[in-house]
C-alpha cells in the first residue's frame, strides 16, 4: 500500500507531537521525585524543603499541562496547593489550586484576606477579598460575592 506525500507528513507530524509529550510528561514526572526528594528528611536534612517541594509541583504540574496530561497536572497543583496551606500561605495555596478547585480557592483567598488584615496589611488583604468575589462571580455565586465584598 502507496502512502502519499501527505499522509507521510501527517504521520511524521503525528509521531514527533507524541515524542515531545512523551519527553514533557517524563519532565514532569523528574519534577514529581525532586518533590519528593525535597520532602524527605535524612540525617542530615532535619526538616522537609516544603517550598522547593512547592516548587517542584508546579514545574511537574506546567509539564503535565503541556503534555496534555490533565489528571496528572490536577493532582501536581493540588499537592503543591496543599504544600502552600501547610506552610500557612493561604494565597499561594489559593492561586495553585484556582482552576482546579474553586472552592476551596475562594475559602483559602477569605483566609488569606483574614491574616492580612489581621497583620495590617489592608492593601493585600482586599486584593485577596476582591480575587474571591471574582471567582464567585465567575462561577454565579452573585449572593456569596456581595457577602465577601461587603466584609
Amino acid at each position: 500500500h502507496d502512502i502519499s506525500f501527505s499522509e507521510f507528513g501527517f504521520i511524521l507530524k503525528s509521531c514527533k507531537m507524541a515524542a515531545s509529550s512523551d519527553r514533557k510528561i517524563a519532565d514532569g514526572l523528574e519534577h514529581l521525585r525532586l518533590a519528593d526528594k525535597c520532602l524527605k528528611t535524612s540525617l542530615f536534612k532535619w526538616k522537609p524543603d516544603q517550598d522547593g517541594a512547592a516548587s517542584e509541583y508546579l514545574k511537574a504540574a506546567t509539564a503535565f499541562r503541556n503534555a496534555k496530561a490533565m489528571d496528572m497536572a490536577k493532582e501536581s497543583y493540588v499537592k503543591a496547593g496543599q504544600l502552600q496551606v501547610a506552610m500557612n500561605s493561604p494565597f499561594h495555596a489559593a492561586k495553585m489550586v484556582e482552576q482546579e478547585k474553586p472552592e476551596k480557592a475562594i475559602h483559602l483567598y477569605t483566609k488569606a484576606s483574614e491574616v492580612a488584615e489581621i497583620e495590617g496589611r489592608p492593601r493585600q488583604s482586599a486584593e485577596c477579598i476582591g480575587k474571591a468575589a471574582r471567582l464567585q462571580v465567575k462561577h454565579f455565586k452573585y449572593e456569596d460575592a456581595i457577602k465577601s465584598l461587603n466584609q
